[in-house]
């Protein structure tokens, strides 16, 4: 049979495939048996790969896996990266095809794909629970478990927000809990990384798995990655579990601590839960790093972007930021407000420096809006000052007085037009005060 008969044959084999139509897939299958294993697509998958992404007819998966291949051919069709159609179906959360395919072939969960996946690890990464929650049932070898693998699939699981599964994974295989990886982290590091809300519960089990084995660096590296991003909870239950994690240093060449991360990244919650354990205020607020900073320094340098994107407005960054500084300054000893680091500059000229540009965006935020505020204040205030004397109904031509004036719904109306005109009058002097006024008035560290 040539070639232009096979095209036309995978062309067909692909929208049979796809349409989930076996008679005309087996009249294929019947006319040439190379199509049974042909690749149709760029990628390399087989006709029951495509029959099993697409999902519209389980029937066609189980006839053909029933009736068309035997195990070892179904173990051996293989897309241009390795997957195994278990691969497929744990990608796209196909569970049914999952389990016709594990019935025929009961090694099938055992074969990786060419970047050393096993198929319960494609479940966990493309958060399919249902599927993970059958593989993790019928692997029940240690192999895809093991190493840098096993910490892939449980921080994986954890990602997808699957902590019953992580658990029961844990509970299955302890050391799961024990293993680090510089660029993975451990499962409890990925937990204190969450920013999500996570409830206690999850958390404080995989706390107490994590320390069966004496694996202190995994309770120092995840109250790092719980610091940094200001998971004030998770700090507090790991050093609640384990004392010492409160002297854990982010940097192995710098003693800076962890209060040092929390002021820095501007943590509030995890610093004031660090400042208020008693014993431990002030254990690193005299220690400077390797650059000769200390807590305050921390605090003088700009905040990271996404903590300041968080606030609209030049102005209210600015006045934030030294809010910021002014609490750090109240916790430190006198020494440190004056202390020099490695390029002879105190905090507070670390502060004035590296928010330079800072303060003249909010000098000029603060202009305009001023500038935008005091002109609707002049109208609402012309407005009012109009209305004080063009009265509802007119004023009385013998007395002058105003004819409603003995009504008491004229007393109400004059009362509120005072009011107004006073508020209005009010806000012009307070912009018109800003526009003539320096935006460097401003308490600032000193």
């Amino acid at each position: 049979m040539n070639s232009n008969n096979i095209t036309k044959y995978n062309t067909s084999l692909y929208n049979a495939a796809i349409n989930g139509d076996w008679e005309k897939a087996k009249e294929i299958f019947d006319a040439d048996p190379r199509t049974k294993f042909a690749a149709l697509d760029q990628r390399g998958m087989t006709c029951l790969h495509v029959s099993i992404k697409v999902s519209r007819s389980i029937g066609f998966v189980q006839q053909f896996v029933e009736t068309m291949v035997s195990g070892d051919e179904l173990a051996n069709l293989r897309t241009g990266c390795g997957s195994t159609p278990l691969h497929i179906a744990a990608e796209v959360g196909n569970t049914v095809a999952a389990d016709i395919m594990c019935r025929k072939m009961p090694r099938l969960p055992y074969i990786q794909d060419y970047n050393e996946d096993f198929p319960v690890h494609t479940a966990a990464k493309n958060e399919h629970a249902a599927i993970l929650r059958l593989l993790i049932g019928i692997t029940t070898e240690e192999e895809p478990y093991q190493n840098k693998g096993g910490l892939r699939l449980i921080s994986d699981t954890i990602h997808a927000q699957f902590f019953g599964i992580a658990f029961s994974l844990v509970e299955k295989h302890p050391y799961l809990a024990t293993l680090h990886d510089p660029t993975i982290g451990s499962a409890l590091s990925t937990i204190a990384g969450k920013e999500s809300v996570i409830s206690r519960n999850p958390a404080s089990r995989f706390i107490s798995c994590s320390f069966f084995d004496g694996s202190i660096h995994i309770a120092h590296h995840a109250v790092i990655c719980a610091t940094k991003i200001g998971n004030h909870e998770i700090v507090e239950m790991i050093i609640e579990a384990f004392p010492n994690a409160i002297y854990s240093s982010y940097m192995e060449s710098s003693p800076r601590s962890i209060f040092h991360l929390a002021v820095l990244n501007r943590c509030e919650e995890v610093f004031k839960l660090l400042y208020h354990m008693n014993g431990h205020k002030f254990v690193y607020s005299d220690v400077v790093d390797n650059s000769g900073n200390n807590l305050l320094h921390m605090a003088a340098k700009l905040a990271p972007s996404h903590k300041l994107n968080q606030i609209s407005g030049a102005a209210l960054k600015m006045q934030r930021e030294i809010q910021w500084y002014l609490l750090v300054e109240k916790l430190v000893a006198r020494s440190s407000k004056i202390q020099i680091n490695n390029k002879g500059k105190t905090p507070k000229m670390v502060f004035t420096e590296e928010h330079k540009n800072l303060e003249e965006e909010g000098a000029k935020w603060m202009k305009e809006t001023s500038q935008n505020c005091t002109v609707v204040a002049s109208l609402i205030a012309t407005f009012m000052f109009s209305c004080a004397f063009m009265v509802p109904g007119g004023n009385d031509g013998n007395t002058g007085l105003p004819i409603f004036y003995r009504q008491r719904m004229f007393f109400v109306y004059a009362l509120f037009l005072f009011l107004s005109l006073l508020a209005s009058t009010y806000a012009l002097i307070n912009f018109l005060s800003i526009l003539i006024s320096l935006f460097f008035n401003i308490k600032k560290p000193g």
